[in-house]
């Protein structure tokens, strides 16, 4: 079936449903927050019961995103509809898991390449910049009108899934809808500034540390850095300040594969992996539950012994 046959089912499942709960990922990012709030800002528009789930601390630089306070962490009801944006499988769903499961329907909204389908509906697109590329054209389909709170949050994610338009994925139609989201009146700098070029003391701090410990493998082309939850303490920062930093290395110009392994308060290790060429990152990341984009991928990982050193071996077999 074609995207635009899926966008009018999608439609259609979404104006029989009254109650509709609307889940991102675990250890939400830029992308996830803003589809997630643009889409349930928007279905409030036309009187749906929306539940928008969050159950992770949105990071400090989303906090003034428009409809963060109606964010919850879970709810008991049982909902006609439970949508899942920017997810890949169902594992980073988290405990909203449970939310689908007891759910009437339930939908996927994705971009990401390699996935694991787990609802019984899909809207996805691998081709788009940013989930909300999709959620966009899914408020355009549904004739409800883009406001600044909305454009606020679509432009958000935009701005953070293409690296502020560097990735290969960003196209003409990805600007083609920023500009349609300026036009409501929003501040591109300020929003840019806020989720993306701003940068507190903590995690200049966090950076300094951070690059003391980058170690380069296989002639340098493979290059990575484990920071525990010792460094985040002692650098006043949370492990969500470190998605800057693979982004660093990853723009040097020698490194193929860039690895960033982050232990989170659970102690579980959380891995983020880009890489350049031909190189198909998302594979590695799938034998570890995880998945993503070919060039931009990530997992997390029991932190058991060895874990690191045979992440990083199979990293090498893919060069």
């Amino acid at each position: 079936m074609s995207f635009s046959d899926n966008l009018k089912k999608t439609v259609r499942i979404i104006r029989l449903s009254r109650s509709i709960a609307i889940s991102g990922h675990i250890n939400p990012d830029g992308d996830s927050l803003g589809s997630l709030l643009s889409l349930g800002l928007s279905l409030e528009k036309v009187g749906k019961k929306v539940y928008m789930i969050c159950q992770d601390a949105v990071p400090k630089h989303y906090l003034l995103l428009p409809g963060v306070k109606k964010l919850k962490q879970s709810i008991n009801q049982k909902v006609d509809l439970a949508i899942a944006v920017d997810c890949g499988s169902e594992k980073l769903l988290g405990t909203a898991a449970e939310i689908f499961k007891n759910a009437k329907n339930t939908l996927s909204i994705d971009h990401h390449e390699f996935r694991k389908n787990f609802t019984e509906y899909s809207l996805i697109d691998h081709k788009v910049s940013a989930t909300s590329e999709i959620i966009y054209q899914l408020i355009k389909k549904m004739r409800i009108k883009i406001d600044r709170s909305i454009a606020t949050n679509l432009l958000t994610s935009l701005i953070v899934e293409t690296n502020s338009f560097r990735l290969p994925s960003t196209n003409s139609r990805t600007f083609l809808i920023c500009a349609e989201l300026l036009q409501t009146g929003i501040n591109f700098y300020n929003i840019s500034q806020m989720t993306y070029w701003s940068k507190t003391r903590p995690i200049l701090k966090l950076f300094n540390v951070f690059y003391s410990k980058i170690r380069f493998e296989e002639n340098d082309k493979i290059v990575w850095a484990y920071l525990s939850q010792k460094d985040f303490q002692k650098t006043s920062t949370e492990m969500v300040d470190a998605d800057f930093l693979i982004e660093e290395v990853h723009s040097l110009s020698s490194p193929a594969l860039a690895l960033l392994f982050s232990e989170q308060k659970d102690g579980k290790i959380r891995v983020g992996m880009r890489s350049k060429g031909k190189i198909n990152i998302a594979r590695l990341a799938e034998q570890y539950g995880g998945g993503g984009h070919s060039d931009m991928a990530g997992c997390v990982v029991a932190h058991k012994k060895n874990i690191i050193k045979e992440i990083i071996k199979k990293a090498k077999k893919l060069l």
